[in-house]
């Protein structure tokens, strides 16, 4: 995987109980620029989370930023062996499995 769109992602009602995540929002036409996915709600067992779903899914970029952010201070946890005074937890297993999500995000081989 080369990278992924950049956020921030949108969710907009494309009818029909389905929603598209895009990076821009609806132009004068109601058609959404940049269309990235489209969530089908379009049977009953999934029209009640279907706008959920959507907006996990555009929260992604963001949810991608926080990992990193937390994978930084484990490596500071692991590298010193406290973070915020806490010597009992295994800095650097959290952080493995933490990469791990991390990679599987970003599309690279574990």
């Amino acid at each position: 995987m080369s990278g992924h769109t950049p956020g921030p992602w949108f969710v907009s009602d494309a009818g029909c109980g389905c929603f598209d995540i895009a990076d821009g929002w609806p132009n004068e036409h109601g058609e959404v620029d940049g269309c990235i996915a489209t969530v089908w709600g379009n049977r009953p067992t999934l029209s009640a989370t279907a706008h959920g779903d959507a907006a996990l899914i555009a929260s992604a970029p963001d949810l991608l930023a926080a990992l990193r952010l937390v994978v930084s201070l484990l490596a500071r946890a692991s590298y010193t062996g406290s973070l915020y005074g806490r010597y009992d937890v295994d800095w650097m297993a959290m952080s493995e499995s933490v990469l791990n999500v991390l990679h599987e995000a970003e599309g690279k081989v574990k």
